[in-house]
């Protein structure tokens, strides 16, 4: 079986090697399961184990035993398209953080060279912020602002919507780049 690109951080999380994982869906039929089959075999366990955000932990799950079984490429959705995503760890607080982001984001535009469709659009709960932008080429881009663990407000950039996965490694360059930028100005 390959190995997929999250398993060290899910090893970490769950206190189970991915070769456990691997062998707990396998036991469930793991290679006839839908994706949404193996995030349900995945999120019991999660249940099971006590951890915060199960559910989103099983769809890590899911998604790293497809990339295993050679079903899914590393940044491929379930639809068959690709994405990127990036993340960066800031300072002060979530407003702040969303402020620089967006000055920061908004003094690059056009991004490599592609312009937005219209305006990017912000957004605000109790607990997130959001920054997101459609690309004239339909990709979409979307920057989720949160606190990780520690309290520190973090930044992840999400680039959807590639046909191939021809362009992420040029992109999550790219995005990294820009959220360094930001983290900078902020005074991360």
């Amino acid at each position: 079986m390959a190995k997929a690109t999250n398993t060290e951080a899910i090893e970490r999380a769950s206190g189970m090697s991915w070769s456990a994982w691997a062998e707990l869906l396998e036991s469930k039929g793991g290679e006839r399961l839908s994706h949404a089959e193996l995030a349900k075999v995945a999120g019991v366990r999660w249940r099971e184990l006590g951890v915060d955000s199960p559910d989103w932990w099983a769809q890590g799950v899911a998604v790293a035993y497809e990339q295993a079984i050679g079903r899914r490429r590393p940044g491929q959705r379930s639809d068959g398209r690709h994405e990127v995503s990036v993340s960066k760890t800031f300072g002060r607080d979530l407003d702040h953080t969303l402020e620089t982001w967006a000055a920061v984001a908004g003094g690059a535009a056009p991004f490599r060279g592609v312009s937005t469709d219209e305006a990017p659009t912000t957004s605000a709960s109790e607990k997130w912020r959001y920054w997101r932008a459609t690309l004239v080429d339909g990709t979409k881009v979307q920057a989720t602002i949160g606190l990780r663990g520690t309290g520190k407000p973090y930044a992840a950039v999400t680039h959807a919507g590639f046909e191939s996965g021809d362009e992420t490694d040029e992109w999550k360059t790219y995005w990294r780049g820009l959220l360094a930028d930001a983290a900078s100005n902020a005074g991360a």
